[in-house]
């Protein structure tokens, strides 16, 4: 076979009105195995859906030096090749069938890498991660197991898989990173529970990462521990819903502002407590229509026990909706009480509900329905526990039908 390995040349012009011409070169050799010329190859469009290949054998370049882009051929048993430009991409597209092989950084073809073209003209990129960290043999009592330094650059996130029969050390799987390859700290830590493939997701940091894990106190019989790279993002580690939740599961952290819908249509963020509690209020109940609304309201210092009478008109039905309660700050609280009456003379008295209050203001619905009789009353009690003279307000909602 010729020796072409220093031959190259330019790839033929683009021009849009000669695209069919516009192809592979392929060099003339004689008997001797010289290059005597070269020739183009095209794929001829025959207006049906296929291509003829055409060869014009009349063609000779006589230069052999190009720019980076240009297309050239050397021996395939050198497996070398120099990267196509965008116009020879389109050119050749029929005859590759889409395919064309590039070289990388070092000018040398490696046997995966390929410039893919659909039928659109544009290209598709493949890009590769792997197994970086692999390991399946068993730790003894506290041992460690260090990877080496893994470059972080091209890594979009790492996935790490680790089971064993036993559990590691208190976050004993650690995900380190460093800037040099010597100094290290750690990004992320977990404790691993036994006889649990557990599945961990990181994007590293920094230059290098490795992956450090600590087997507890009791040595492992069986330890499983790979990490594979991603190039791009994907779904993270997943959970079925009936699994019990643990503080050692991955998880992302999400903050965010719940916001709502007004019965205006404007937005508004929901607000919490300085402790935290997430502020909800429930609108006022509003008394359904063709019945008649009992409403009272009581606001005054209270020094003991303080009785409001409701009464409930015979042959009617009280329902009731809410109480309210609060009161001024006191050694040990007030107390609000709803209690039926059905003798009318407080000889006995049903508890409907109860606010113990000290500083603070509540709400609680309740939904209780009590035939009037002529003497059948509700009574709103107010009670001061601390001794003295306290202000306490109680309010009360229902309604009759």
């Amino acid at each position: 076979m010729a020796d072409i390995s220093n031959k190259r040349v330019k790839a033929l012009p683009y021009d849009e009105n000669k695209k069919p011409l516009a192809g592979l070169v392929l060099p003339l050799v004689d008997g001797s195995g010289n290059i005597t010329g070269w020739t183009p190859v095209a794929a001829v469009d025959q207006g049906d859906g296929t291509y003829a290949l055409k060869v014009n054998a009349d063609l000779t370049v006589e230069s052999a030096n190009i720019d980076i882009g240009d297309i050239h051929l050397l021996d395939l048993s050198n497996n070398k090749i120099n990267p196509a430009t965008k116009e020879a991409i389109e050119a050749l597209e029929a005859i590759l069938d889409g395919q064309l092989k590039i070289a990388s950084s070092d000018d040398q073809v490696t046997g995966n890498k390929f410039i893919n073209v659909d039928d659109e003209g544009r290209v598709r990129v493949t890009a590769e991660g792997g197994v970086v960290v692999d390991t399946v043999i068993p730790l003894g009592a506290n041992e460690t197991f260090t990877s080496s330094a893994v470059p972080s650059l091209p890594v979009s996130h790492i996935i790490i898989m680790v089971m064993s029969e036993q559990p590691s050390a208190t976050k004993g799987l650690s995900i380190d990173v460093s800037t040099d390859g010597i100094t290290w700290q750690s990004l992320e830590a977990f404790t691993v529970p036994a006889n649990n493939l557990k599945v961990y997701t990181a994007g590293p940091a920094g230059t290098y990462f490795r992956i450090r894990y600590t087997n507890g106190p009791t040595p492992q019989s069986t330890f499983t521990l790979q990490v594979t790279s991603k190039p791009f993002f994907q779904k993270p580690s997943t959970h079925v819903i009936q699994d019990v939740i643990s503080d050692e599961d991955d998880a992302e952290l999400v903050k965010a502002v719940i916001t709502g819908q007004t019965e205006t249509g404007t937005f508004i963020n929901a607000k919490v407590s300085q402790d935290g509690f997430l502020r909800v209020v429930s609108p006022p109940p509003q008394p359904p229509p063709g019945t008649t609304e009992v409403k009272v309201v009581l606001q005054s210092n209270v020094a003991g026990p303080v009785d409001t009478f409701i009464p409930i008109t015979n042959g009617k039905v009280m329902t009731t909706q809410l109480v309210s309660s609060g009161a001024q700050a006191s050694v040990s609280g007030c107390k609000v009480e709803l209690f039926e009456d059905p003798n009318g003379d407080l000889s006995v008295l049903n508890l409907v509900t109860a606010l113990y209050v000290d500083g603070s203001s509540r709400d609680t619905a309740i939904s209780d329905e009590f035939t009037g009789n002529g003497v059948r009353r509700l009574v709103l009690r107010r009670t001061n526990l601390s001794g003295g003279s306290i202000e306490i307000f109680a309010a009360f909602r229902g309604f009759e039908t």
